[in-house]
């Protein structure tokens, strides 16, 4: 089973435009400061890289990658143990970050929807998903005895 899909980020485009359109005027402002355009190009590089998710499944391996690719996170479907759909809270925000309650690693760049997966280690991650049912169903077709909740 082969899946791959991407997700755009509607929010954060919009995020990036403004401080495009702020940056182009402090740019202006400071008389094309040197420091004031590195700066400016550094934010918009690692802002670009977040707005999209892509999550791909295939021969045993989940991949989930950001934007151009600087930020990814690789798992072997062999060492999930459940799977389920979950609610992104909208105050877990979006991007890659630690939450404490539940202890869990999230991974988004859009939307409240997201599967939760369990490793065997019992470590915890959140993938964010306009398709969540679509990643359960190609990780259950990838690794029969995951645990489907």
């Amino acid at each position: 089973m082969q899946y791959k899909h991407t997700q755009i980020g509607h929010l954060m485009i919009g995020v990036l435009l403004a401080l495009i359109a702020y940056f182009s005027v402090l740019v202006y402002v400071s008389e094309y400061d040197l420091v004031v355009i590195i700066s400016m190009l550094a934010v918009i590089a690692i802002l670009s890289s977040f707005l999209s998710l892509t999550v791909q499944i295939s021969q045993g391996i989940l991949k989930i990658r950001f934007g151009y690719g600087i930020f990814s996170k690789t798992f072997n479907i062999q060492d999930i143990s459940s799977a389920r759909v979950a609610e992104h809270r909208w105050y877990y925000g979006w991007g890659i970050k630690y939450w404490w309650w539940p202890r869990t690693w999230i991974y988004s760049v859009s939307g409240m929807q997201s599967i939760e997966i369990i490793l065997q280690n019992g470590k915890r991650y959140r993938i964010g998903t306009d398709e969540p049912e679509k990643v359960i169903e190609a990780l259950r077709k990838e690794h029969v005895n995951i645990v489907v909740e």
